[in-house]
């Protein structure tokens, strides 16, 4: 629950907006930068997926719809070309200008993310994990672990598993570290780990398929975001 200042700074930022300070404030500030704005998952909201996925990464329907209008009316969305333009020095970026990037190549990337981007005629950049692009129709390993981990018995029972002190899990960097050793085994080894420790009701495919991205263009520009998604420090 917030604290009495927090609902008092809370309702003195909602005044400063409502007024135009922050608008004010934004268009001079920021006329001459590039923002960049960082997307994972789009989901319903009350749905298994949703339930399920990382809730630090993820955002429902609405919740993205309403972020997209704000962008509408602050900033002037621009595609990954004419960034490329602007550092190529063949044309300037205009004022405000900020582009829409997602990660890793969700399927809900085009389910729901790509409908509400083009009813605003919005480009944006997909960065994908080839190694997700290529799985068979099944979870993505990385998906199931994240659902792995939101129960400490069974986020136990997985470090067991691998031989791993399940004591770890309160240390800086557990969790690239966890990523990383099962990045080093076969998908067949991870799913056999991971499989029996997921929820049934999450089903059929979570990540774009390779025949899925050319149905992207022409509202998404499609980049690399590494082939394992594994930590390179690690």
């Amino acid at each position: 629950m917030k604290s009495a200042v927090s609902q008092v700074k809370d309702g003195l930022r909602s005044i400063a907006y409502r007024c135009g300070f922050f608008g004010l404030f934004h268009r001079v500030r920021n006329r001459r930068t590039l923002t960049i704005l960082m997307f994972h998952r789009v989901l319903p909201a009350p749905s298994a997926e949703y339930e399920c996925a990382e809730r630090e990464f993820t955002m429902s329907r609405q919740g993205f719809s309403r972020c997209l209008e704000f962008l509408e009316r602050h900033y002037k969305v621009v595609s990954l070309d004419e960034v490329k333009d602007a550092v190529d020095k063949k044309q300037a970026l205009p004022d405000r200008a900020l582009l829409i990037t997602f990660d890793d190549g969700w399927r809900d990337t085009r389910q729901y993310a790509m409908p509400a981007l083009r009813r605003l005629n919005f480009p944006a950049v997909v960065f994908i994990v080839t190694e997700a692009v290529e799985l068979a129709p099944v979870r993505w390993w990385q998906d199931a672990l994240v659902e792995v981990a939101t129960s400490p018995e069974r986020l136990s029972s997985l470090m067991e598993r691998l031989g791993m002190d399940p004591s770890a899990v309160s240390e800086s960097g557990f969790f690239w570290r966890l990523t990383t050793k099962l990045s080093e085994l076969s998908d067949d080894c991870r799913h056999a780990l991971l499989d029996p420790l997921v929820s049934s009701e999450v089903v059929g495919r979570q990540m774009l398929s390779a025949d899925e991205l050319p149905l992207l263009k022409p509202v998404f520009s499609i980049g690399g975001h590494g082939h394992s998604h594994a930590p390179l420090s690690e």
